[in-house]
């Protein structure tokens, strides 16, 4: 768990970790604002008793004290968080005119573009670590920055009405969460009862919705965005047929190859030898 205790302002994390996951938790003195970078999260909020999924472009807001919980619904996952000291939260507020936010709890919000741009700025020096910023400075310029980033969202949050329904949790949002998922691991995807749990919704809805947005069955896509991968392994590596085959989660290449021609009109092989033909 984060270590606010000396926290008087506002204090930035940026979490990487794998197979993140949060038990159900809350901070005493310090609001939190969660905004991911990269994959999608889920947040179990207990005040408005809805579990959500949290994406790019969008800040979960939880004022002290309020029992939550997050995780990644990806191994892979990066995201940033910004504590907010309770009694700097109020001072910000009324600075801004923005009165307590007397009944504001928890919710999602869509960011403004000045956090958008702040966000690529603090996220890019972040990452740098040829950055001009070093030793007590960089710490000093991500604090300050930080801070600006964390009164941007609060104003947006205190004007605006939160997306307890989340702006991209449409159908079209759904399938794509599920293809996001889908095409991450082609040769080993999951089951659709196993994506529809990833996706929070059952079986019936995902592969009713799947079909509505993108007109083809969810085997279908898979099908053929594994032959579109192997299309492009096809010409620009020299791997064997069976080596392609068995990366896009096709078990032989005779299988492979009949697939290939039946969506390409021409075997793997045939496509090979034109293509370095036409290189040379």
């Amino acid at each position: 768990m984060v270590d606010l205790s000396n926290t008087d302002t506002v204090k930035f994390v940026h979490s990487h970790e794998r197979f993140y996951s949060t038990a159900e938790h809350s901070h005493a003195d310090h609001a939190m604002i969660l905004i991911p970078r990269s994959g999608t999260m889920k947040v179990i909020d207990q005040f408005s008793q809805q579990h959500r999924s949290l994406e790019r472009r969008c800040a979960y807001y939880v004022a002290s004290g309020v029992p939550h919980q997050t995780k990644a619904i990806r191994s892979d996952q990066k995201h940033f968080a910004f504590y907010l000291n309770k009694e700097w939260e109020l001072f910000l507020s009324g600075h801004f005119g923005l009165g307590a936010g007397a009944g504001l709890m928890s919710g999602i919000w869509s960011l403004g573009q000045t956090t958008v741009d702040l966000l690529h700025v603090l996220e890019r020096e972040d990452n740098n670590l040829s950055s001009s910023f070093s030793g007590q400075s960089k710490g000093d310029w991500k604090a300050k920055l930080s801070a600006l980033i964390a009164e941007d969202c609060l104003k947006n949050i205190k004007t605006s009405k939160a997306c307890f329904v989340h702006p991209e949790e449409t159908h079209r949002g759904i399938v794509d969460q599920a293809i996001e998922i889908l095409v991450s691991d082609l040769a080993d995807p999951p089951s659709i009862d196993t994506l529809a749990e990833l996706c929070g919704i059952s079986r019936r809805h995902l592969v009713r919705v799947f079909r509505q947005q993108t007109g083809r069955s969810i085997h279908g896509f898979l099908k053929d965005q594994r032959y579109r991968h192997a299309y492009d392994q096809v010409i620009n590596t020299q791997w064997s047929m069976q080596q392609i085959a068995l990366s896009v989660g096709v078990e032989s290449a005779a299988s492979f190859s009949t697939g290939f021609r039946e969506k390409f009109g021409v075997s793997p092989s045939a496509l090979r030898k034109r293509n370095a033909l036409a290189c040379n």
